[in-house]
């Protein structure tokens, strides 16, 4: 069972610098950071630290499950992750079935269609969804609206015949070597041989991810150091992946004394309490966004 540390960057970064140094020199251990640039970063901070870095390794979640399919003897189809190709790919579909493709708009349907309905379908693979399942046991409950449950459904139709084709043409997708790295990692030499996984750095994991995280830590012996500070209102988007996925394990609270480069702001933009405080009429208030174009279009909504 891991452990699990939670605070700001600074102090999370201190104690995973404190936690290598205690494993010592030479022992074997694996670093796993949300993005290449904040592994770049920590392995940076390592070495101005004096760390020996001998025997670490420093990952990301898709490096990592590529380095675990590569020890197995590399994916059993052939890799394909840019995105222009899985956009021809349903685009493909939807050509090739008139059926399918009439529900998406058919012929009239503009060209950019394609790769919303790939990003789409990425997020429903990321998420785990198994398209008969959720429509057999949850379509009904989910969406009431027909109109809205027969784009879900046309949506899990699309979602079946594009796993289908991917299977028939010999293709994996990114999230296709998350889920294989899941299966395989309980049995790797290479985590086997590591005195500790440590994860540094997210605040949410897509399904597939979350598996993979799980499998890693519920056989080998791993710490994890999440940003995230309980009942305050600048973390209230990552209350419920705290709440329902890291509660069960044991949580240890660091608190930097580095000044943050926020300083007392965070207390006062958000009313999180204590002197100085905002109001709530004059704290921030939390928009959910999903990417920088959904960030931009809340923004110019507001304004306007």
């Amino acid at each position: 069972m891991p452990a699990i540390h939670i605070g700001d960057y600074d102090a999370l970064s201190a104690r995973l610098l404190r936690r290598l140094t205690e494993l010592g020199p030479s022992a074997p251990c694996m670093i796993v950071a949300p993005s290449r640039r904040m592994a770049d970063r920590l392995e940076r901070a390592a070495v101005e630290s004096g760390l020996a870095l001998f025997d670490k390794r420093f990952h990301t979640f898709h490096s990592l499950a590529h380095a675990l399919v590569a020890e197995a003897g590399g994916p059993p189809r052939r890799l394909v992750s840019d995105p222009v190709s899985h956009d021809r790919l349903v685009d493909s579909l939807l050509e090739g079935e008139p059926e399918l493709g009439a529900l998406f708009g058919g012929a009239a349907r503009p060209r950019a269609l394609a790769g919303a309905l790939r990003s789409s379908l990425r997020d429903l693979i990321d998420a785990g969804v198994a398209p008969g399942q959720l429509e057999e046991h949850f379509g009904a409950e989910l969406l009431k609206d027909e109109a809205e449950a027969a784009r879900l459904s046309a949506l899990l139709r699309l979602l079946t015949a594009y796993e289908a084709r991917l299977e028939q043409l010999g293709v994996m997708s990114s999230s296709g070597l998350i889920a294989l790295a899941a299966e395989l990692a309980p049995e790797s030499p290479l985590l086997g041989r590591l005195q500790e996984v440590l994860y540094y750095g997210f605040y949410d994991l897509t399904g597939l991810q979350l598996a993979f995280f799980e499998s890693v830590v519920s056989r080998f012996p791993a710490r994890a150091f999440i940003p995230y500070r309980r009942a305050h209102p600048a973390f209230r988007f990552a209350d419920p992946f705290f709440e329902e996925k890291l509660l069960r394990f044991p949580v240890e609270e660091e608190r930097s004394t580095a000044p943050r480069a926020l300083g007392p702001a965070l207390e006062g933009l958000f009313a999180a309490g204590g002197p100085g405080a905002a109001t709530p009429e004059a704290s921030l208030r939390l928009i959910s966004a999903s990417g920088a174009r959904d960030e931009l279009w809340a923004v110019a909504k507001e304004i306007v």
